[in-house]
């Protein structure tokens, strides 16, 4: 059993590939991940169904391609930039993420129904986004948006 009791654990710098899908299962009062800097390609589908105290999850410098079904229920913070990120999907983030890094990625569009929470910080600069995010209906007017 790893992590019981923790409540942040920082595994970034590191040479972390792979992770166990079970890895975190036992880490039910982690609040704070930090993963970045390390060369994790790719994130079990279901990681992080046990950590309903996960608020700060930062796997930022990393080789992630796709976001896609990682289920975020109770995150605040995100940070994913500076990874491979192509791919976003709309399923498995909540109402509650309020930061959203995603910047520094390979992406090209993005879903409007992410934009539509309670985002107050998000930052996509430095990809290849060719939908007008800042047209959308509904959509935030902060953060950064950029596009080559």
């Amino acid at each position: 059993m790893f992590f019981l009791k923790a409540t942040e654990i920082n595994l970034s710098n590191n040479e972390i590939s792979q992770l166990p899908d079970d890895i975190f299962i036992f880490a039910e009062k982690l609040y704070e991940l930090n993963l970045g800097n390390n060369s994790i390609s790719f994130l079990p589908d279901n990681i992080f169904d046990r950590n309903n105290n996960l608020r700060n999850l930062t796997l930022k410098d990393n080789l992630i391609s796709n976001l896609t079904r990682v289920y975020l229920d109770n995150v605040y913070y995100l940070d994913v930039n500076n990874n491979q990120i192509n791919t976003v999907s709309s399923d498995g983030y909540n109402n509650q993420l309020k930061t959203l890094d995603i910047g520094n990625n390979q992406l090209t569009d993005f879903p409007p129904s992410l934009l539509q929470n309670q985002l107050q910080y998000f930052y996509a600069r430095n990809n290849m986004i060719k939908t007008n995010l800042l047209d959308l209906s509904g959509s935030p007017s902060y953060g950064q948006y950029s596009s080559p």
